[in-house]
C-alpha cells in the first residue's frame, strides 16, 4: 500500500502506538512509539512475530475484527517484554476499514502499566481490598444502627442477630451468655 509523505509524518507525530495491519496480520504501516513499545517493527513483519506469547488469542481478535467489518471495535491486553526486561500489558485497540479494494485494520496499542511491572495487578489488589473493607465498614455500620436503635437489651440482641444473618448470608444465628460460674451457655437471642 502507498502512503503519502505527510500521512506517514501524521502518523509518526502520534504520541500512541499505531499501526495499520492487512487482513493476514501483516504489519502494513507502524509509527515509531511502536518501535518504541514493541521492539523494532521490521517492513512487512507479522503482528504476531511481536506477541508470539498471545498470538492466537490476537487471532481471534482480528478475526473478529474483520468479520465485524468496521462495525465494532475491539480490544485485547497482551504481553510483551520490553528492552529492559520487564513484561508490560498492553491494550490492542483496533477496527477494521474499507481502504480502495482491500480491508484495512487500523489500531493502537497503549500500556496499561507504564509504572512498572505488576503496577496492573497491584490495582487490581488494591481494588479488592478496598471492596471487602467497604463490605466490612457497611456490616459494621448495619450493627451500629441496630446498637443504637433501642434501650433494650434483648432488642438490641434480636436486631444484632437479625444483622448477622443479612451480613453472612446465614440461615440463622444466635447469642449466647455465659453465666458467672463460667460452665453454661444461656441463649439470649
Amino acid at each position: 500500500m502507498d502512503y503519502s509523505t505527510s500521512y506517514i509524518n501524521l502518523v509518526n507525530s502520534l504520541h500512541d502506538s499505531y499501526f495499520e495491519l492487512d487482513d493476514s496480520g501483516t504489519i502494513l504501516l507502524a509509527n515509531s512509539s511502536l518501535n518504541d513499545l514493541a521492539g523494532t517493527v521490521k517492513e512487512n513483519s507479522s503482528i504476531y512475530e511481536l506477541f508470539p506469547d498471545d498470538a492466537a488469542h490476537l487471532k481471534k481478535l482480528i478475526e473478529r475484527v474483520i468479520n465485524g467489518f468496521g462495525r465494532q471495535k475491539a480490544t485485547l491486553d497482551l504481553k510483551t517484554k520490553k528492552t529492559a526486561g520487564c513484561t508490560v500489558t498492553i491494550e490492542f485497540n483496533a477496527m477494521a476499514g474499507i481502504d480502495q479494494t482491500s480491508c484495512v485494520i487500523r489500531g493502537r496499542l497503549k500500556p496499561l502499566d507504564e509504572d512498572g511491572p505488576g503496577n496492573h495487578d497491584d490495582l487490581l489488589s488494591a481494588r479488592q481490598a478496598i471492596e471487602k473493607q467497604t463490605r466490612e465498614l457497611t456490616i459494621l455500620n448495619h450493627l451500629a444502627t441496630s446498637i443504637s436503635s433501642s434501650l433494650d437489651l434483648d432488642d438490641i440482641l434480636h436486631s444484632i442477630c437479625q444483622e448477622m444473618v443479612h451480613a453472612f448470608d446465614a440461615r440463622n444465628t444466635g447469642i449466647a451468655t455465659l453465666n458467672k460460674a463460667k460452665d453454661r451457655l444461656k441463649v439470649v437471642a
